[in-house]
């Protein structure tokens, strides 16, 4: 489900809400640099994970790759972290383009476009995994 708010401005993309309520969720909020939300997406951290699984894991990477993050089970938390690597992490999600599970691509998709909406407008990427 995608909706667009004319009055804030803000995209909100909630792939959770409808099918998952009450288990873990995941939300990744683009923020600009005056801190209003931009885009906001919101799944289900299972789904979440499925994704990243499939960028592969490389132990010598950046201490603050996301992926390394979630692999390790770092510092994603109850608030929101700041993802530093986006350029990173986008690019990781274009590598796998061809080689996730079919039944991920509604999720692969909104994950790699907010990625992308955050890098095009040169603005911030969080994430919050809610336990």
């Amino acid at each position: 489900m995608r909706w667009f708010d004319v009055k804030k401005t803000m995209i909100l993309v909630d792939l959770y809400t409808e099918n998952y309520i009450g288990e873990l969720e995941a939300v990744l909020v683009e923020r600009n640099w005056s801190d209003q939300i931009i885009y906001e997406l919101k799944l289900f951290q299972a789904d979440f994970n499925s994704i990243v699984d499939w960028i592969p894991y490389n132990e010598t990477s950046h201490s603050e790759n996301p992926v390394r993050i979630l692999n390790l089970d770092l510092k994603w938390g109850a608030d929101f972290s700041q993802v530093t690597r986006l350029q990173e992490f986008y690019d990781q999600l274009v590598m796998i383009e061809n080689d996730y599970n079919s039944e991920d691509a509604e999720v692969y998709h909104a994950i790699k476009d907010i990625c992308w909406s955050t890098l095009q407008h040169n603005n911030r990427l969080f994430i919050k995994i809610n336990s």
